[in-house]
């Protein structure tokens, strides 16, 4: 089943495991035009406390991750990512890649069908998406998270891009994602 085909309301429930009979996987993508606010650590910190009390899946689709600073080195997706996913407290992740050029080489199609597998066939209850702005397609990539946490601080700077990138999702089509934010205050 190829997600291009469904309206975004439709890919969304059959991302969200909801095809498979499965309980819905909650998707919360971490995105900011803002860089240097802290949203790696926003993402991690929001994953280990939703990680006390469910399944949560912590994904990396940053092209520089900073790999050695918040990660520690090292047929069936369920069972496969049991041999890949590293643990930090209670939270589970997969190690990023290490080089840019590999995240950017990723269609979101792709990314689109790893979620709705690990959706399917994993126990996660929860996935939280960091997602860098250098992605292909990041807006439509957007579209399939049930929420969009953007991390702000009240700089007039950082203001005026997010209000920028508020705007051209408007001027592009993607209202839906608009719907879905949720701004996030973050302490510099």
């Amino acid at each position: 089943l190829l997600l291009e085909n469904v309206d975004a309301q439709e890919s969304e429930n059959i991302l969200l495991g909801q095809a498979a009979g499965k309980q819905a996987v909650r998707l919360i993508g971490v995105y900011s035009p803002v860089h240097r606010i802290g949203k790696t650590s926003y993402a991690l910190k929001l994953g280990e406390e939703l990680a006390v009390n469910a399944n949560v899946l912590y994904l990396n689709l940053e092209l520089y991750s900073g790999i050695g600073g918040h990660f520690a080195g090292k047929g069936n997706l369920g069972l496969f990512l049991t041999t890949i996913v590293q643990h930090r407290r209670h939270l589970d992740y997969v190690h990023p890649m290490a080089v840019a050029e590999d995240v950017k080489a990723v269609s979101v199609q792709e990314w689109k069908d790893l979620l709705m597998k690990i959706a399917e066939q994993s126990i996660y209850e929860m996935i939280v998406l960091d997602i860098d702005e250098g992605l292909p397609q990041v807006y439509q990539l957007l579209r399939v998270c049930t929420e969009v946490h953007v991390p702000e601080i009240r700089d007039c700077y950082a203001q005026a891009k997010i209000r920028q990138f508020e705007q051209e999702l408007t001027l592009l089509g993607y209202e839906d994602v608009l719907q879905k934010i949720k701004r996030k205050d973050v302490h510099d």
